[in-house]
């Protein structure tokens, strides 16, 4: 009878185990999520990109380094996809049949099916020492809504409006506070630009083809957006258990992140305060996989004032309404990040082994919303960084 060598047995076990990380992420991630305007995409990503790392170089590594050393840059890419669709209020779903109507601030005329939300976000940073970073992020959003309606006659039955450009583009300041072994404390604070158009116009059952769309479509807030943020990460080679020794490294950490808004745009309106904060514990049997568990909790605010085009008391749509907007909300997330193996010497070797594509899934798993909201099915979200 054949024997399996050790070493298979090993990599077996941690193989099924970080898969299995993966897998229950999913399993106990049942439920919907809220609607967003597409400007809220930038925090989800804002995060997630600002922890490219500074660095850990020696005290004296700065001085040695000129100002434009490739090894202080580094560059990401992230693809974030939002689905929406049916309807919510508070914690309880809402029927089509319940709101579709007559617009008397109870039902409206026109209902969204789906929206699709996609995001692009470009991010570069620079490392002014081995303690602070300046980030630079940029992206470039696009969105499709879906709607049926009762008004608008035969073309207006069902339709689907499409919106697309660059959002609010954010510039970030990281310290980090404290670098020992095995933990880290990190401060950012930034600046949201109003570089995402608030104007997008579409054709709508409203008379002539060019109305301004709900904020659902615009693509910035209009405002200048304070951002402050703090987190913390450990990580351990092994907790001392056999069984848990299994999963090689384990890593945890946390994260608050606040978006505060200046004032009412253009428009006549401000988008809600926005306060995020993330958990997670990863592992990492291989130096070339990590698979993780996140839990995000966000919490935002109602939009106040009204869009010069959707004065009320009555509005067309539910997305039309600034009162439905805000809530709170839990999200399990699961994913995995994938590294290069151990490469051969070398600058262009080197260059490559500083590479990362992190994938993840996730899905709510409590929520109460200041609705009718669109609410969320699922996300999805690809990353790629790399470090010269």
């Amino acid at each position: 009878m054949l024997r399996c060598p050790p070493f298979l047995v090993r990599i077996y076990k941690r193989l099924v185990l970080s898969v299995g990380l993966v897998v229950l992420s999913a399993a106990f991630a049942p439920g919907s999520r809220a609607q967003s305007v597409p400007t809220d995409l930038m925090d989800m990503n804002l995060a997630d990109l600002m922890s490219m790392k500074v660095d850990r170089r020696s005290p004296d590594a700065d001085a040695e380094l000129s100002w434009v050393d490739p090894s202080r840059f580094h560059l990401a890419y992230r693809y974030v996809r939002f689905t929406f669709d049916g309807y919510r209020d508070g914690t309880d779903n809402v029927s089509d049949d319940d709101l579709i109507g007559p617009p008397n601030g109870v039902t409206y005329p026109i209902l969204q099916d789906k929206i699709v939300q996609q995001a692009h976000t470009f991010a570069a940073a620079y490392d002014i020492t081995r303690r602070a970073s300046a980030h630079l992020m940029i992206p470039y959003i696009r969105q499709m809504t879906e709607h049926h309606g009762i008004a608008g006659g035969p073309d207006f039955g069902k339709f689907t409006i499409e919106s697309d450009g660059i959002g609010d583009i954010s510039l970030i300041g990281s310290f980090r506070a404290l670098d020992i072994d095995r933990h880290s404390l990190v401060a950012n604070a930034g600046l949201s630009f109003p570089s995402g158009s608030i104007t997008k116009k579409g054709d709508t059952p409203m008379p002539g083809k060019r109305n301004q769309l709900p904020y659902t479509m615009q693509l910035g807030s209009g405002s200048y957006d304070v951002i402050l943020s703090a987190g913390y990460q450990g990580s351990s080679a092994s907790l001392g258990s056999t069984k848990v020794a299994m999963l090689g490294s384990i890593g945890w950490g946390a994260q608050i992140l606040g978006k505060i808004r200046t004032g009412k745009n253009d428009r006549g309106y401000r988008l809600g305060h926005r306060l995020l904060i993330s958990t997670w514990l990863s592992a990492q049997p291989f130096t070339w996989l990590e698979p993780f568990l996140k839990l995000d909790t966000q919490i935002w605010g109602r939009i106040r004032g009204n869009d010069d085009d959707f004065p009320g008391p009555t509005f067309p749509t539910p997305v039309a309404d600034p009162d439905n907007f805000g809530g709170e909300k839990l999200a399990l997330t699961g994913g995995v990040t994938l590294r290069p193996p151990k490469l051969p010497e070398g600058r262009f070797y080197q260059a490559l082994s500083r590479q990362a594509v992190t994938i993840e899934y996730g899905q709510p798993v409590y929520e109460s919303l200041n609705g009718p909201q669109p609410r969320e099915r699922w996300r999805l979200s690809i990353d790629w960084s790399i470090g010269f």
